[in-house]
């Protein structure tokens, strides 16, 4: 059995056009759950937390206006591609302005829908990727924090270590601070590499990243193997 390519929420009170989505979706090898009105459809999103929602604007209880509002409030992270009625650009351009992604207008076109959902999915699995890439460069810094030897950097003086944003740093420091964690990794990075005797892959495994990771790292710090160096 082929694998779906991620998860889709479908809001629609048209139970046609819920039949319609979700045959179209599942042969773009979705997984699709559905949903006739707002209040549903929250309860989906909190409970399954799909990556991807096409929202009709026109619900009952809940309108999507009101839905787009609490996922922004909760913090639900989820996609968002909103369906309008033909000719309402304006409450489109109003339901992005609140956090949609994308709209695709009434009636729906086929080829025009899986354009949109493409672009959602690469978005989405850039988004994971940049959550993942960040996780491992943490775990790296932290790594890097308990096997130094005498550092003048410790844990509370990263504010990456305690989840805070850059806008957390003191701006009279963050120059410093910046200076200081590339250089932690530069120094981190070559003790590995030396002790790897220039293997990257053996150096990845003992840092625990992934070898691509760490060969965009070593670009991006402009670190090169001795043997390199020598050439």
């Amino acid at each position: 059995m082929t694998r779906p390519r991620s998860r889709i929420l479908v809001v629609d009170d048209d139970p046609d056009i819920r039949e319609l989505l979700s045959d179209r979706l599942q042969l773009m090898q979705l997984e699709v759950t559905c949903a006739a009105d707002g209040q549903e459809a929250l309860a989906l999103l909190r409970q399954e937390a799909p990556p991807l929602t096409l929202l009709d604007l026109q619900l009952p209880r809940l309108n999507g206006m009101e839905v787009l509002q609490a996922i922004r409030r909760e913090g639900l992270e989820t996609t968002v591609i909103v369906i309008t009625a033909s000719g309402s650009v304006e409450r489109a351009v109003e339901a992005m302005r609140a956090g949609a992604y994308d709209f695709l207008p009434k009636p729906l076109d086929p080829a025009y829908l899986e354009v949109v959902i493409t672009k959602a999915l690469e978005r989405d699995s850039l988004r994971e990727e940049n959550r993942l890439l960040h996780g491992e460069l943490k775990n790296a810094i932290e790594r890097a924090v308990v096997l130094s030897t005498g550092p003048e950097i410790g844990p509370r003086d990263l504010p990456i270590l305690r989840g805070e944003s850059d806008e957390d740093t003191p701006t009279e420091a963050s120059g410093t601070y910046h200076e200081a964690v590339l250089q932690l990794k530069r120094e981190l990075l070559r003790s590995a590499l030396d002790r790897a005797q220039g293997n990257q892959t053996r150096a990845a495994e003992a840092l625990g990243l992934q070898r691509t990771y760490l060969s965009r790292l070593l670009k991006d710090l402009g670190i090169r193997n001795r043997d390199e160096q020598t050439r």
